[in-house]
Protein backbone atom coordinates (compact mmCIF):
# COMPACT_ATOMS: atom_id res chain seq x y z
CA UNK A 1 0.00 0.00 0.00
CA UNK A 2 1.31 3.44 -0.82
CA UNK A 3 2.19 5.87 1.97
CA UNK A 4 0.74 9.37 2.02
CA UNK A 5 2.64 12.03 3.92
CA UNK A 6 -0.11 14.64 4.32
CA UNK A 7 -3.67 15.57 3.41
CA UNK A 8 -2.51 17.88 0.61
CA UNK A 9 -1.14 14.88 -1.29
CA UNK A 10 -4.58 13.23 -1.24
CA UNK A 11 -6.13 16.50 -2.38
CA UNK A 12 -3.64 16.80 -5.25
CA UNK A 13 -4.35 13.23 -6.39
CA UNK A 14 -8.10 13.91 -6.36
CA UNK A 15 -7.71 17.19 -8.27
CA UNK A 16 -5.57 15.48 -10.92
CA UNK A 17 -8.18 12.71 -11.31
CA UNK A 18 -11.00 15.27 -11.55
CA UNK A 19 -9.28 17.44 -14.19
CA UNK A 20 -8.06 14.50 -16.26
CA UNK A 21 -11.41 12.72 -16.04
CA UNK A 22 -13.49 15.76 -16.86
CA UNK A 23 -11.10 16.66 -19.69
CA UNK A 24 -11.41 13.18 -21.17
CA UNK A 25 -15.19 13.21 -20.66
CA UNK A 26 -15.69 16.65 -22.22
CA UNK A 27 -13.09 16.82 -24.98
CA UNK A 28 -12.65 13.22 -26.09
CA UNK A 29 -16.13 11.81 -25.50
CA UNK A 30 -17.93 15.15 -25.93
CA UNK A 31 -19.84 14.69 -22.67
CA UNK A 32 -21.68 11.68 -24.03
CA UNK A 33 -20.40 8.80 -21.90
CA UNK A 34 -21.36 9.19 -18.26
CA UNK A 35 -19.35 6.10 -17.38
CA UNK A 36 -16.33 8.42 -17.21
CA UNK A 37 -18.05 10.37 -14.42
CA UNK A 38 -18.71 7.10 -12.62
CA UNK A 39 -15.04 6.14 -12.90
CA UNK A 40 -14.03 9.56 -11.55
CA UNK A 41 -16.36 9.04 -8.58
CA UNK A 42 -14.97 5.59 -7.85
CA UNK A 43 -11.37 6.80 -8.14
CA UNK A 44 -12.02 9.76 -5.84
CA UNK A 45 -13.58 7.45 -3.27
CA UNK A 46 -10.75 4.92 -3.42
CA UNK A 47 -7.95 7.49 -3.39
CA UNK A 48 -9.51 9.27 -0.43
CA UNK A 49 -10.20 6.09 1.52
CA UNK A 50 -6.82 4.44 1.03
CA UNK A 51 -4.99 7.77 1.28
CA UNK A 52 -6.48 8.54 4.68
CA UNK A 53 -6.02 4.95 5.78
CA UNK A 54 -2.35 5.22 4.85
CA UNK A 55 -2.07 8.63 6.49
CA UNK A 56 -3.73 7.46 9.70
CA UNK A 57 -1.86 4.17 9.65
CA UNK A 58 1.59 5.70 10.03
CA UNK A 59 2.09 3.50 13.06
CA UNK A 60 2.28 -0.26 12.68
CA UNK A 61 -1.15 -1.34 13.88
CA UNK A 62 -4.53 -0.38 12.49
CA UNK A 63 -7.19 0.57 15.01
CA UNK A 64 -10.92 1.25 14.66
CA UNK A 65 -10.47 5.03 14.76
CA UNK A 66 -8.24 4.96 11.68
CA UNK A 67 -10.79 2.97 9.73
CA UNK A 68 -13.67 5.18 10.93
CA UNK A 69 -11.87 8.33 9.84
CA UNK A 70 -11.03 6.86 6.43
CA UNK A 71 -14.61 5.73 5.80
CA UNK A 72 -16.10 9.02 6.95
CA UNK A 73 -13.77 11.23 4.92
CA UNK A 74 -14.26 9.04 1.85
CA UNK A 75 -18.07 9.15 2.14
CA UNK A 76 -18.09 12.93 2.68
CA UNK A 77 -15.73 13.55 -0.26
CA UNK A 78 -17.78 11.31 -2.54
CA UNK A 79 -20.99 13.00 -1.39
CA UNK A 80 -19.70 16.47 -2.23
CA UNK A 81 -18.45 15.25 -5.63
CA UNK A 82 -21.81 13.66 -6.49
CA UNK A 83 -23.67 16.73 -5.22
CA UNK A 84 -21.54 19.10 -7.30
CA UNK A 85 -21.89 16.96 -10.41
CA UNK A 86 -25.66 16.80 -9.92
CA UNK A 87 -26.00 20.54 -9.41
CA UNK A 88 -23.51 21.94 -11.91
CA UNK A 89 -23.27 19.34 -14.66
CA UNK A 90 -26.44 20.06 -16.60
CA UNK A 91 -27.17 23.73 -15.97
CA UNK A 92 -30.67 24.84 -16.81
CA UNK A 93 -32.00 21.29 -17.07
CA UNK A 94 -34.21 19.66 -14.51
CA UNK A 95 -32.83 16.76 -12.55
CA UNK A 96 -33.89 13.29 -13.51
CA UNK A 97 -35.60 11.05 -11.01
CA UNK A 98 -32.43 8.95 -10.78
CA UNK A 99 -30.32 11.99 -9.87
CA UNK A 100 -32.82 13.03 -7.20
CA UNK A 101 -32.87 9.53 -5.72
CA UNK A 102 -29.07 9.35 -5.80
CA UNK A 103 -28.67 12.61 -3.90
CA UNK A 104 -31.41 11.68 -1.42
CA UNK A 105 -29.95 8.23 -0.79
CA UNK A 106 -26.42 9.52 -0.46
CA UNK A 107 -27.60 12.26 1.92
CA UNK A 108 -29.17 9.58 4.11
CA UNK A 109 -26.00 7.48 4.01
CA UNK A 110 -23.90 10.53 4.88
CA UNK A 111 -26.15 11.39 7.80
CA UNK A 112 -25.91 7.88 9.22
CA UNK A 113 -22.13 7.69 8.77
CA UNK A 114 -21.54 11.05 10.43
CA UNK A 115 -23.92 10.25 13.29
CA UNK A 116 -22.17 6.96 13.99
CA UNK A 117 -18.73 8.53 13.62
CA UNK A 118 -19.36 11.24 16.20
CA UNK A 119 -21.32 9.03 18.59
CA UNK A 120 -18.63 6.34 18.60
CA UNK A 121 -15.91 8.97 19.00
CA UNK A 122 -17.74 10.43 21.99
CA UNK A 123 -18.18 6.94 23.46
CA UNK A 124 -14.47 6.16 23.06
CA UNK A 125 -13.49 9.46 24.70
CA UNK A 126 -15.94 8.78 27.54
CA UNK A 127 -14.41 5.34 28.11
CA UNK A 128 -10.91 6.86 28.26
CA UNK A 129 -12.05 9.44 30.82
CA UNK A 130 -13.79 6.72 32.82
CA UNK A 131 -10.62 4.61 32.80
CA UNK A 132 -8.56 7.58 34.06
CA UNK A 133 -11.03 8.22 36.87
CA UNK A 134 -11.05 4.56 37.92
CA UNK A 135 -7.23 4.40 37.84
CA UNK A 136 -6.92 7.32 40.27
Amino acid sequence: MFKVQNVQTILYYNIIIIFLGLGIWEFIFDGAHDVILTLITVLISLITFFGFLSLENSHTSLDAGDLQTSITVSIVTTYFWILSMTIFLHKGQTQTELQEQLVTSFTTILSVVIAFYFSSSAYQRGKKIEAKIIDK
